[in-house]
């Protein structure tokens, strides 16, 4: 039996539920299913609003369903582009770049690898900026060039400006200058573009969370290596990770993604004001902190944005106050436009050159700079002949509102109520209706000669210009109309009255609907024919929360004495954890191996947990990953939850299917008092994974240093108490535990100080380093790379305050990886030269604390800078192929390298000197490549 999708909030539970559900779980068991599998498994072709709260189970489930249509084809991602990518082949690309002398952890990444991006992906932005084009039409030519002159664009291209925010009112051309802008920032070489179209009727792409996950997958696509910042997060939360509570996790790794990019990123965001209000603001106030804060101090790194969105909601010109701003209001794009669209319908129409004339004249009077106003009036004179035109033009008032409030107008008297009933359903329904659910929902009169969705179909074109199908499915025309739609003012026009969407009321007529389908059908146990179920049914039963949650009166709905209450109710129980009936024991399982205790831990409905636990629900039942409901509710930092579960005896130190304890997701979230709660109740803090990660190495990684804290603390209090009795003095062999335990090493040989520098938590690092961490470990020594806390230090973006705190805590300044490279030659490769504004300060700081200029590689490879020359380098010495420093320096940066060697060498550098050395290339191309990568690692 399959499951449904999952919602997370069930706030809409009332005392009066849980008192019922009591009884309810001890006889429903028994019960036969009324409703049949197929009523909750929605179109998979369907764009789907689970809402913003969405959880975790839901989330695997369409990750699953992705999987599916991804892998239909011998797993491969259909990109519609000239350089097809799969993510098998995106896969093989990151692998060739891993060490290959242990096949057991090459293969693990790579099996992590394709079920990551498998599980990352949502849909191709590429894909739908093209079915964007399809629907808007092609961008007119010669309009959006202005853009590219404008003096805020190209400040943004040209300086270290990293965010500009284009705004625009409704119908200004905003979408079709984000394409405009995608399809000449795309052209650029030698950078990575990301592009992303928000769409508030399509749940994977109207949330902060969607927004993030798809700049990820776009990034990993462009630059595979990049994937090692998501695997760490991945190993520990699996599909979890990509939900929609784990957006702090998510804007952690793409904040360090951007940070370790080789390229420039430009990436534009269109209609951000479409995404869910709640994300949103979160989104927003992380982008803030991020250019304000953290990459203003190392511009180089190199992010540039572009939002494109409204005004509204005012948290968004209040949080982007202080960024460069290009305002739409005022189009220059109209007159163009306008041109165009005259001078097509004189053709088709055959208007006389003065009726061409005077048509483009009345646009220009009455489009109040609207792009929108002119792409509906010019469609509706397609239905005029030349000499109905001049007319016709008298009827379409200035204003986009006011050709609303027309053609609302204009739908004839006898088809008013049931156009106001179908718009209603429309605009407040949660995701996109097919015609058939429409038709279920309004009930239009049967016909002995046409279909339903026939029938359906002819009634939706009442609403004239306000409604569109796209491939049976119903949608509004354009957001501007739905806001006009939904505006709050009364009206004193009694028929534009009966348009307007009073929300409330709406959404108790939907409510409504949905429980009297509810009752009429999945309540009928067995009495009515399984054929028989209205296409609406399975929107009824897992959206009707959606609508009952937003309304003040909700209470109205929860009269025990209606059927949906009804104490022998088979479906109460299950639209309770907003699953399909599981009505045969509690412990059933969907297809991920979740049990409803699974659901209700992660989202931390205690009162539910606590039910499902007094009549039965196993706490030791794990999922498909090995979890119980004690790693679910850790995982989620679900405290309450986590506390009655170990009240009812869960263990601390059982492990999942890849060996973590619920100490180590509460670690992994950050949440000291939840980590203290387990230690309390005696959870092992020395516990490792399958690949030898302890806790600590979890904290370390999200870079919590309150929880390593405790975590090192505590640490010190077990073995003191186990060593000396009263803990009042720690013997030698304490004092080496605890060092053996901040050392930890995993599989591929990463400490806990890997994890913290990685994070650039400064302080963090310094706990560590305080309390006994290696400093001069190499923490990547499995691989056979050989890198100490210093060679990753250098690569970091940031200034030297880090590489500085290192070196005075004893890091070996001339420490060499397995290839020989020292941390100052990791710090001239070739993309630090041109990336990191801190270079010259990193460098200063290791000539200062005695660094060997003159160190090679296993290669002959000395480092080579303009700060080195400056401290006496040779720079004519050459490796065993014959190549200097400078040949290498300038076929790695190229023309930003000749610019910094004849400011060192002087103006009179030939040009012959400068590239001596070129014709040999072809000879040592295999030898670069090898040179290249070891510096890249």
């Amino acid at each position: 039996m399959t499951t449904t999708k999952v919602e997370k909030d069930m706030k809409v539970v009332t005392d009066a539920h849980e008192v019922q559900v009591a009884n309810l779980i001890a006889e429903v068991k028994p019960w036969p299913s009324s409703v049949p599998d197929h009523v909750f498994q929605e179109d998979t072709s369907m764009n789907i609003n689970y809402g913003s709260a969405h959880n975790i189970a839901m989330g695997q489930n369409n990750f699953q369903g992705n999987a599916k249509q991804i892998t239909s084809a011998g797993g491969t991602l259909n990109y519609h582009e000239d350089n097809q990518i799969t993510i098998n082949n995106l896969v093989q690309v990151y692998i060739t770049e891993c060490p290959r002398d242990d096949p057991r952890i090459r293969n693990t990444k790579e099996a992590d690898a394709r079920a990551c991006l498998t599980a990352l992906f949502l849909t191709n932005a590429k894909d739908d900026r093209e079915n964007l084009i399809l629907m808007k039409g092609s961008i007119v030519e010669g309009t959006c060039e202005w853009i590219k002159t404008d003096a805020l664009y190209k400040l943004w291209r040209c300086s270290d400006t990293q965010l500009l925010w284009l705004s625009g009112g409704s119908g200004k051309g905003r979408t079709m200058l984000s394409i405009f802008l995608a399809e000449e920032l795309e052209k650029i070489k030698g950078v990575s573009f990301l592009q992303y179209f928000c769409d508030n009727k399509d749940e994977k792409r109207n949330t902060a969370v969607n927004i993030i996950r798809s700049l990820i997958f776009q990034l990993t696509r462009l630059q595979p290596n990049l994937i090692d910042h998501i695997l760490p997060a991945f190993e520990i939360q699996r599909e979890s990770l990509f939900s929609s509570s784990s957006f702090r996790t998510l804007w952690r790794i793409f904040e360090a993604m951007v940070t370790d990019s080789v390229n420039t990123i430009y990436c534009i965001v269109d209609d951000l004001d479409e995404c869910d209000e709640t994300s949103l603001k979160m989104l927003l106030e992380n982008l803030k902190a991020l250019f304000v804060t953290k990459l203003s101090k190392a511009p180089a790194c190199c992010l540039k944005l572009i939002i494109v969105s409204r005004d509204l909601p005012r948290f968004i010109p209040d949080t982007l106050l202080n960024f460069p701003r290009i305002r739409l209001d005022v189009n220059i794009d109209i007159y163009r436009v306008i041109e165009f669209k005259v001078d097509e319908l004189a053709v088709a129409k055959q208007y006389p050159d003065r009726l061409r004339v005077y048509v483009k004249e009345v646009f220009r009077e009455r489009a109040q700079d609207t792009l929108l106003w002119v792409g509906i009036v010019a469609d509706l004179l397609r239905g005029c002949e030349s000499t109905e035109v001049e007319q016709a033009l008298e009827r379409f008032p200035p204003g986009l509102e006011e050709v609303c409030a027309r053609m609302l107008r204009q739908i004839p008297n006898d088809r008013q109520l049931r156009a106001a009933e179908i718009l209603r359903w429309v605009i407040l329904a949660v995701r996109p209706l097919t015609l058939s659910e429409l038709s279920a929902a309004v009930n239009p009169p049967p016909s002995i000669v046409h279909s339903r969705d026939e029938v359906m179909r002819g009634m939706v074109k009442y609403c004239g210009y306000f409604l569109n199908i796209q491939e049976d499915k119903v949608g509004i025309f354009h957001q501007s109309a739905k806001d006009y739609l939904l505006r709050t003012t009364p009206d004193s026009n009694p028929t534009l009255e009966l348009f307007r969407i009073k929300k409330e009321q709406g959404n108790i007529d939907l409510t409504q609907k949905c429980l009297g389908l509810i009752e009429e059908h999945a309540l009928a146990f067995c009495k009515v024919s399984h054929t028989k179920y209205p296409p609406l049914l399975s929107y009824a039963i897992l959206y009707w929360p959606e609508h009952a949650k937003s309304l003040a009166e909700s209470e109205f709905f929860f009269d025990l004495s209606l059927p949906f209450y009804e104490k022998k109710s088979p479906f109460h129980l299950p639209r309770l954890f907003k699953q399909k009936c599981w009505i045969n024991k509690l412990n059933k399982k969907n297809g991920n191996g979740q049990t409803a205790l699974h659901y209700a831990a992660e989202q931390g409905h205690e009162e539910i947990v606590r039910l499902l636990l007094e009549n039965g629900a196993g706490m030791k039942v794990k999922n498909r990953y090995g979890e119980r409901a004690l790693h679910c509710a850790a995982r989620q930092g679900q405290k309450t939850v986590v506390q009655l579960l170990l009240e009812k005896g869960a263990d601390t130190d059982l492990k999942s299917g890849v060996g973590e304890t619920a100490l180590h997701y509460a670690a992994y979230c950050g949440d000291r008092e939840l980590v203290g709660l387990l230690l309390q109740k005696g959870a092992d803090t020395m516990a490792k994974n399958f690949s030898g990660e302890t806790v600590l190495h979890y904290a370390a990684l999200g870079g919590f240093e309150a929880v390593v804290g405790l975590l090192l603390e505590k640490g010190v209090d077990i073995k003191a108490k186990t060593k000396s009795g009263d803990g009042a003095a720690l013997s030698s062999d304490v004092m080496e535990g605890i060092a053996t335990e901040i050392n930890a090493k995993n599989a591929s040989g990463a400490t806990a100080l890997r994890y913290a520098i990685q994070c650039g938590n400064n302080e963090l690092v310094r706990l560590l380093l305080e309390n006994g961490a290696d400093i001069n470990s190499e923490t990547n020594s499995k691989t056979g790379r050989g890198k100490t806390a210093l060679h990753r230090a250098v690569k970091s973006i940031g200034d030297g305050e880090l590489v500085q705190l290192l070196l005075e805590y004893g890091a070996d300044s001339n420490a060499k990886t397995s290839s020989g490279c020292t941390a100052l030659h990791l710090l001239a490769g070739e993309e630090r030269i041109s990336r990191d504004s801190f270079v010259e300060e990193k460098f200063q700081i290791l000539v200062e604390n005695g660094v060997n200029i003159e160190a090679k590689t296993d290669s002959g490879l000395t480092a080579l800078h303009w700060l080195l020359l400056e401290k006496g380098v040779d720079v004519e010495a050459k490796d065993s192929y014959g190549w200097t420093a400078m040949n290498f320096a300038v076929a790695a940066a190229g023309q930003e390298a000749v610019g910094i060697l004849r400011r060192m060498l002087g103006p009179n550098t030939s040009e012959w000197t400068l590239y001596h050395g070129r014709f040999e290339t072809e000879k040592i191309r295999a030898h670069w490549t090898k040179i290249h990568w070891e510096r890249r690692r």
